[in-house]
């Protein structure tokens, strides 16, 4: 643990202090009884003894004091006296050296400092090699193993009236129960039809029927049902661009990692920072960055070009949606997004009864796991422990404070690029549009929170002319997470990708327009701020002109300003304020009266503009409101300071080999299909062939359905099935209205395939269920009671679950056949070790068989892996236990006959090596 003190020794300082003293005096040395005695020799010189040899070099020579600060570094019992001795020390003892492995470290973090666990160094004897996912989740080595896992999980069953039955039994009482009861209370004959030499009803005919009608797609021509893969891969051989770019596209901030932007306090209410607090960059940030003065500006100039007046308007709209919730932030304590949400509800349903719960509730219960005695869920507790960090070193100023609910939506952005950069069961791919929606509706739920002020600053105009009003406008489709994001953090996107095109400026526009009438109105009173026109001359005519004057000056008439506005007419009608609660509307009375303070006080006051350059495209800006002095460009040196924090790696980090992470521009491209990266648009296009086939639908028009067993089918035209974001609706259906028609139109074609096949000749019989028909009752009763017992009398057949449709075959040969045609297999790439923790398919961790750069810090007796150097040493000084003394020293050097000694041992040791004994009688 590195520790500070200040302490003042007798070494080395900063202050130069010289003081000469010159003797020339040489005493004798007397023996016993007046007789001279000399036994030393120094410089021609003789003494008595050595003693006196010291004392006359001493009062000899000339002696310098000098003074000025200095550090000395403890660590293991060492003192160091330099910090280049130190860092000697340091480099030396705790070595940091680099290294390959196969393994991604990003799936070995086990902190946020970038810490790996030691599992992520690769073994000599371990190998890159292929499994396959077998019927049971479980890992194979060969694929044809895997696909045996499946070929014996059909089921056998008995076929009746359509029904499918698991065993004998189930189905004699079927026929006990229900059809001989049908049969025996039958009063007349029903209409038979021959099918293949047996006699059944219409319905028995067309339950026979539906179960053999599939869907038929096509594509450039080439049609494929949907449950062939060979006429699938025939068609789908070469996919052209346009279905590639309609579904693939191109991800413009997956290289981008996420920055904190620490801003301190600021003296006055009327200095500011401007730019961003959250900004995403591909480059590299450093962790201080110094503010730079860059001009001395005019008010009335600045005011025309600086960003100042419309973020804060936007910052003030923020504040009124989220009114009390999340505005308070708590240090020095980790931040917990379960805790945060759990605790934030409790408090909504004390003070609203109507609020809803069960979003959070399935947040919690089906995807994220509570405690390590949870149940397991897509995102561990361990996991989440990770996203919950990172906070601690995010302080608060006025107007930088990170909230919690600030926090909330780091985590959640977190979370989103964990689905997406991942291959996680439950919230990736085509489960992730359920996890965004469930994560974006427990946002809205506590948004609504403040509701009763958000109508007056939300408003949505709907196409239908429906107006939306409050945070239930967030819930439209065409507002994503990353919308969400923007608007309360990642400003820059907000308006530089976009922003203003989308439905999202839409909602705030008339936010904007309201606060921006209240500040012109601002500017056109008079009656309440008169008497501060008076403040603002004796500010004028300060003798002595301070910084320390002018703020505390300044900030008075602001707050004076504040005041008197709260109490004008207009702003209470408008925003109808309450004087005995603070709310955010205090944010729009702050812009106000720093609008009109500022304007009054423009003719003797100037603003100096810093820069904190971040990246090659951001920059942050601090405006400091000081003395304007005619015809000087002197300011005083400002007290602010500019700091970053990373909030979370850019999603591509985690994807490369450390060799190709370091080549990433800004024209590196990731690509984005069903919720999912890709490094390789190959890969991707790869994986929208076997979305195709897994769900047609979602990607092609159903151009028909056919009867296969007859020949027969039907011309369609249904659109595709879209997702909850789909942009140009009327090209596209729901699922839901999807399966509506197409059901239709299935009972229209076999309503068609009966009348054409089977409805003439019918003939009126007594049906046994079997197939045969009597003239009598009687005789159809005996017969079926007859059949009821015999196995060989009943319809067996196999079915099998694919792609979310039951197939059924009437032999185990023709379903075994289908199985291995049409089963698809999943691979991926591992480490060998890696199947003795584990051999569920899902859990391992795919390997793309890359070299990945790491570092090892020998750190004591113990290794210590990380991602890269930087971390490395962070992680050293931050758990190294040295201590850091700032100190004073003086040092007293002297100089004897044109000879200089750095200190009294120096020169001792050179006065004891130039002493000679002599005999002297």
């Amino acid at each position: 643990m590195h520790k500070k003190g200040k302490i003042i020794l007798c070494s080395l300082s900063g202050t130069l202090l010289i003081s000469g003293i010159t003797s020339s005096i040489l005493v004798p040395i007397l023996g016993k009884n007046g007789n001279y005695k000399i036994k030393y020799k120094f410089d021609d010189l003789v003494f008595y003894n050595k003693e006196e040899i010291y004392q006359y070099l001493y009062q000899n020579s000339t002696t310098n004091n000098y003074k000025f600060d200095n550090t000395k570094f403890i660590i293991d019992d060492l003192v160091f006296d330099n910090k280049n001795e130190f860092m000697d020390y340091i480099n030396s003892n705790f070595l940091i050296s680099k290294t390959y492995t196969k393994r991604n470290p990003s799936d070995y973090l086990i902190n946020n400092a970038g810490e790996l666990s030691n599992l992520v160094e690769l073994d000599a004897k371990e190998k890159i090699i292929d499994v396959y996912k077998g019927n049971n989740g479980s890992s194979y080595l060969e694929r044809d193993q895997a696909m045996e896992s499946y070929l014996k999980t059909y089921n056998e069953g008995f076929t009746i009236d359509g029904q499918i039955f698991d065993n004998l039994y189930n189905a004699q009482q079927y026929y006990k129960d229900s059809k001989l009861k049908q049969l025996e209370e039958s009063t007349s004959k029903v209409k038979a039809y021959s099918n293949g030499g047996i006699e059944q009803t219409k319905e028995e005919i067309i339950s026979w029927l539906r179960n053999n009608t599939y869907r038929g797609f096509e594509y450039k021509g080439k049609s494929f049902s949907d449950l062939n893969y060979e006429e699938f891969l025939l068609a789908m051989n070469n996919l052209d661009f346009a279905i590639i770019d309609k579904n693939i596209k191109s991800i413009s901030n997956a290289n981008k990692s996420a920055y904190w932007i620490n801003q301190s306090s600021t003296t006055s209410n009327l200095n500011y920072f401007s730019g961003p607090k959250y900004l995403e960059s591909s480059e590299r940030i450093e962790s201080i960055i110094n503010l730079k003065a860059i001009s001395n500006s005019d008010i009335n100039a600045l005011f025309g070009i600086n960003s100042y007046y419309i973020a804060s308007i936007i910052n003030a709209t923020k504040l009124l949606i989220m009114k009390d919730l999340g505005n308070e932030t708590i240090e020095n304590q980790n931040f917990n997004l379960i805790g945060f949400l759990s605790s934030s509800f409790k408090k909504l349903k004390e003070n609203k009864e109507t609020i809803n719960l069960s979003n959070i509730e399935k947040l919690k219960e089906k995807y994220i796991q509570i405690n390590e005695y949870d149940k397991e869920k897509p995102i561990s507790h361990r996991k989440m422990q990770d996203f919950n960090s990172g906070f601690e070193n995010i302080h608060s100023s006025n107007g930088n404070t990170m909230t919690e609910f600030d926090k909330a939506l780091i985590v959640f952005k977190r979370l989103i690029n964990y689905a997406k950069t991942f291959n996680v069961p439950g919230i990736s791919g085509d489960d992730f549009p359920e996890f965004e929606r469930t994560i974006k509706s427990v946002i809205v739920d506590l948004l609504k929170y403040a509701d009763d002020e958000n109508k007056n600053f939300l408003r949505l105009n709907l196409s239908n002319g429906e107006i939306v009003e409050g945070a239930e406008v967030f819930m439209n489709d065409g507002v994503s997470f990353d919308d969400l994001y923007s608007i309360f953090l990642n400003e820059d996107a907000f308006y530089n990708d976009g922003g203003f095109d989308k439905i999202v400026f839409k909602i705030f526009e008339n936010s904007i327009e309201q606060i921006q009438n209240l500040v012109d109105k601002t500017l056109k009173l008079s009656s309440n701020l008169s008497d501060i026109n008076k403040e603002i001359i004796d500010l004028k005519k300060t003798e002595t002109k301070t910084q320390e004057n002018l703020v505390e000056k300044t900030n008075k008439i602001q707050s004076d300003v504040a005041d008197a506005l709260m109490q004008d007419k207009t702003f209470n009608e408008i925003l109808k304020i309450d004087n005995s609660k603070y709310t955010p509307v205090h944010a729009v009375i702050a812009i106000c009266s720093a609008v009109w303070s500022i304007g009054e006080m423009a003719s003797f006051l100037s603003f100096v503009n810093y820069e904190a350059v971040i990246d090659s495209t951001h920059s942050v800006h601090y405006g400091e409101l000081q003395w304007k002095i005619p015809f000087t460009n002197i300011y005083s040196k400002t007290k602010a300071n500019v700091s970053t924090i990373q909030l979370f790696k850019a999603p591509i980090s985690y994807m490369l080999p450390t060799s190709s992470y370091n080549q990433v521009t800004n024209d590196n491209q990731v690509f984005e299909f069903n919720n999912q990266y890709f490094l390789n648009k190959n890969y991707a296009i790869e994986e929208l062939k076997r979305q195709i086939y897994l769900k047609p639908e979602k990607y092609l028009p159903t151009k028909k359905i056919f009867a296969n067993i007859l020949g027969d089918e039907k011309m369609l035209d249904l659109p595709e099935v879209c997702d909850i974001n789909c942009e140009i609706e009327h090209e596209h259906i729901s699922q839901t209205k999807y399966n509506e028609n197409l059901n239709k139109e299935k009972e229209i074609f076999l309503e068609e395939i009966f009348e054409n096949k089977f409805e003439k000749p019918a003939n009126e019989y007594y049906l046994d269920g079997f197939g045969s028909g009597f003239a009598s009752k009687e005789e159809a009763i005996s017969s079926m009671n007859e059949k009821i017992e015999d196995v060989q009398n009943y319809t067996k057949v196999y079915t099998y679950n694919i792609n979310n449709q039951k197939i059924i075959k009437s032999s185990t040969k023709e379903m075994e056949e289908f199985i291995k045609n049409n089963q698809l297999i999943d691979t991926k790439k591992v480490i060998s070790s890696d199947l003795l923790e584990t051999t569920t398919f899902n859990k391992l961790k795919e390997n793309i068989g890359e070299d990945y750069e790491i570092f090892v810090l020998q750190f004591y007796n113990q290794k210590k892996y990380f991602q890269t150097k930087w971390e490395a040493q962070d992680y050293l000084f931050n758990n190294l236990n040295y201590t850091e003394l700032d100190y004073i020293e003086n040092l007293q050097t002297y100089q004897y006959k044109n000879k200089d000694f750095i200190s009294k041992v120096e020169f001792d040791k050179w006065i004891n090596l130039n002493i000679k004994e002599v005999d002297y009688a």
